[in-house]
């Protein structure tokens, strides 16, 4: 909920989520991936960028 995240970034974190290939607005067929992999590479990729991003915070991105 807001509310959770709300506390998160009050204790000195970052909360962020992001559109997971296949499941927005991407180019393709909706919810297909070739390798699970692909999405893990993509999620370690938007940390790492959040994480550079906001270098002084804590990095919280809960998988939803």
């Amino acid at each position: 909920s807001s509310r959770v995240c709300i506390r998160f970034c009050e204790l000195g974190y970052i909360v962020c989520s992001m559109d997971h290939s296949g499941h927005g607005f991407s180019d393709g067929l909706w919810i297909y991936l070739e390798t699970f992999k692909e999405l893990v590479d993509d999620y370690q990729e938007f940390v790492k960028h959040k994480q550079t991003e906001f270098p002084n915070l804590k990095t919280l991105c809960p998988a939803a």
